[in-house]
């Protein structure tokens, strides 16, 4: 046979040889749109969840390897392990009581600032019947003044002063300067010479760095964090929200 005859069937398999990649590389990236909308319609109804404070509970319990019966009945705690350990954590609330809320923040993270009046309102509400107890969990890749925040409100927490500074720090989130971090220690009426060596001297940068680390280990991802008797729950709860769950506890 010439040659004249055998170059279409090489160009006919070189053709289909192109399509058949092709063919595969398309399959390929259906196969990942459609793994991306699953994560993003995810991610977009637990985001519903929290902003309407409609999280269920039993989610959680799932989520933490409960049965809905093992959660209704015995809750898991972690007390132990990230609250009666390190008593120099800022804590609101008896030692005694039926539910330990830990929480994990970044002093300059948008969303603690937003979540801050309605937890300060629930702490107000129930600091007779529930501990508070204050981690920090500083994201400084993107919150560069994150960590010298945390400091300095372990320095106003050693001079018994730390809820009002938690306050006034997120209240100015967008001036957390050193210099700015004194002057709210001075309007707070603390005594300023040992509130600034403490902050100069980073006396507290190695339990801000502990309590990050906890974090970490506990699964802590982003802020706010929050553990209720030991069961996280991730993210910005509304009022109301943060109050039925609360309740939900407290009824065991």
């Amino acid at each position: 046979m010439s040659e004249e005859h055998k170059q279409p069937a090489i160009e006919i398999k070189a053709s289909w040889t192109h399509t058949s990649k092709g063919i595969i590389i398309l399959i390929i990236l259906i196969l990942l749109l459609l793994l991306l909308g699953f994560f993003v319609k995810r991610a977009y109804t637990y985001y519903q969840q929290v902003k309407f404070g409609t999280i269920d509970l039993s989610k959680i319990a799932q989520n933490n390897n409960l049965s809905a019966s093992d959660f209704n009945q015995k809750i898991p705690t972690i007390s132990n392990a990230y609250v009666d350990g390190f008593t120099d954590d800022p804590i609101l609330g008896p030692k005694s009581s039926k539910l330990t809320v830990v929480l994990f923040e970044d002093f300059q993270c948008p969303f603690c600032a937003s979540f801050a009046p309605d937890l300060r309102a629930v702490m107000n509400k129930y600091s007779d019947r529930v501990r508070f107890v204050y981690r920090d969990f500083p994201v400084v890749a993107s919150h560069p003044q994150a960590q010298i925040a945390a400091e300095a409100g372990q320095c106003a927490n050693e001079q018994d002063q730390f809820w009002a500074y938690h306050d006034l720090l997120y209240n100015n989130q967008d001036k957390l300067t050193v210099e700015n971090l004194k002057s709210y220690a001075q309007n707070l009426g603390l005594d300023t010479k040992k509130f600034n060596n403490c902050l100069e001297s980073q006396q507290f940068a190695a339990e801000v760095e502990q309590d990050l680390s906890d974090g970490i280990t506990a699964g802590v991802t982003g802020t706010p964090t929050m553990f209720f008797n030991g069961n996280k729950v991730e993210g910005v709860l509304t009022l109301s929200g943060l109050e039925r769950v609360i309740d939900h506890f407290l009824n065991q």
